[in-house]
């Protein structure tokens, strides 16, 4: 998957009340409305990075 996934995910969270924050070290910092906290990278190098991230995110409540 490309940075492009990871944006409109990104883009779906946010739509659900998450907030989302862009680190210096090039990372999504994702809070999830009930305080919960992930990060993912802005351009995974990792194949399985957008589904790791897609898991991560309903593992904490969000609709992906």
């Amino acid at each position: 998957m490309s940075a492009k996934d990871i944006k409109a995910l990104v883009k779906r969270l946010r739509r659900q009340g998450w907030e989302a924050v862009v680190s210096g070290s090039g990372h999504w910092k994702l809070t999830s409305p009930d305080g919960e906290r992930m990060t993912c990278s802005m351009s995974p190098s990792d194949r399985h990075a957008y589904a790791n991230a897609c898991s991560d995110a309903r593992k904490l409540g969000a609709e992906v």
